[in-house]
Order: C-alpha cells, then structure tokens, then sequence
C-alpha cells in the first residue's frame, strides 16, 4: 500500500478561504507581502506531475489566489498597519465567528501549515493524480498533502500505472457526475509497486501528462513496472 512508502493528510483548513486566501493584489494592498506562503487551492492548478514556483508565479500574475495568510510564526509587534487593517475588516464582516475560526487563539492564526513533499488529488475525474511539490507550496483542504518516506520522484512514477487506479475505484467513493472522492486513509490503502524501480523519469510523464497523453504513461509504467 502507499502506506509503505507516504504519509496522506489533509490540507490547511483555514475556516474561511475567501479572508485567508489571497491574490497578488490583497497581497499589495494589504502589504502583507512577508506574512503569507505559496499556496494551491484548486486542482486545476495542478496540470502535470511536477508543480514549479515559476507556475504559481504565472498564475500570480493572472490574478489568482495563491497564496496564504500565515501569521502563527509572527508576533503581534510585526503585523503592519495594512494587515491590522485587514483583520479588522474580517473581524467587521463575522469571520472570527466561524467555527474553525472561533476555537482558535487569536482566530487568525491557521494551524498546520507545512510544506508537503507532494500533492494528491483528493476528488478524481480521470486518474489518482501524484505531484511532486517543487514551489515550496501548501495546499487548502481540497486537494491532500503527502510526506514520503522514499525518495519523491521515485515514489510519483510509481504511482502512474493501472494498478494504482483499479485500486482507487475500489478503495474510494463516488459521488456521481464522474467524479471519485479518496480521503486520506483512503489513498494510502491504494496499491502500488513494493519496489520503486523502472518507471517513467517524472519529467518525461509531466511533459506528457501536460499534453494530455496520460494514458501513455500509464501504458509504459504498466509494462515497464508491473510486467
């Protein structure tokens, strides 16, 4: 099983993603440029099998909300007139009232904030899709995070076989419209090769996974790894 070789978890439960996840602009506005983190908060960010940090700054750039509201490692004495500003404005609009939010001390500060070595799709529409973290990102609670035990790239090209998605449609639930749903106990029950040797270098299946040439992969790990 997975278990074997990663640990799953959750993302970042923020309790109010539209107060602690932000776009360049709030950043800028707020001048909270040195208290927030790189962060995903959609699968559709994630197109390949690697994420790199010139990624998430292009979806900076486009506007896109990617990036975190951390403020557990910051005293009260660095906050900026801007970010005080802002809290306060939360605090006017109720968000200190939520329920993550209220049993927290003080409600701002999101816990559990750490760098996962990869990402794991939490719902799935055509594959259990593994990528390697390379932006120093973390990720809200709709997408998982990974911490491996082996060495990454070895333990993302492994996953890429036919093995790894019979599995996830047994050991997840589907909700209709296509979609599969794995929590965290869940994916790491999926199987997956006990010896990460031989699979396509992850490189190769990002490029391919990015020209939409999923299957390709899966069919050459399928020999390569499992024959």
């Amino acid at each position: 099983t997975l278990s074997e070789h990663a640990t799953v978890d959750v993302g970042v439960v923020t309790g109010n993603n539209g107060f602690f996840v932000l776009n360049q602009q709030q950043v800028e506005e707020f001048d909270v440029a040195d208290f927030v983190v790189p962060l995903v908060g959609r699968s559709s960010q994630l197109s390949g099998t690697v994420l790199r940090k010139k990624e998430l700054d292009s979806l900076a750039k486009e506007g896109k909300p990617v990036y975190l509201l951390h403020l557990s490692e910051h005293s009260l004495d660095d906050f900026t007139p801007g970010l005080r500003r802002m809290i306060a404005e939360g605090e006017d609009r109720g968000v200190q009232r939520g329920y993550k939010c209220s049993i927290r001390e003080p409600w701002y500060n999101v816990p559990a904030v750490w760098e996962p070595d990869c990402f794991f799709f939490r719902q799935i529409y055509d594959f259990p899709r593994v990528v390697i973290n390379k932006a120093a990102a973390t990720s809200t609670d709709t997408i998982h995070r990974v911490r491996c035990t082996a060495p990454v790239a070895k333990i993302a090209s492994n996953l890429y076989t036919h093995m790894t998605t019979a599995s996830a449609e047994i050991e997840g639930r589907s909700y209709g419209g296509g979609v599969l749903e794995l929590e965290p106990t869940e994916a790491e029950r999926l199987l997956v090769p006990r010896v990460l040797n031989g699979a396509m270098p992850i490189e190769e299946a990002d490029r391919l996974v990015r020209a939409g040439r999923l299957e390709e992969v899966l069919e050459h790990n399928d020999k390569i790894v499992l024959q």
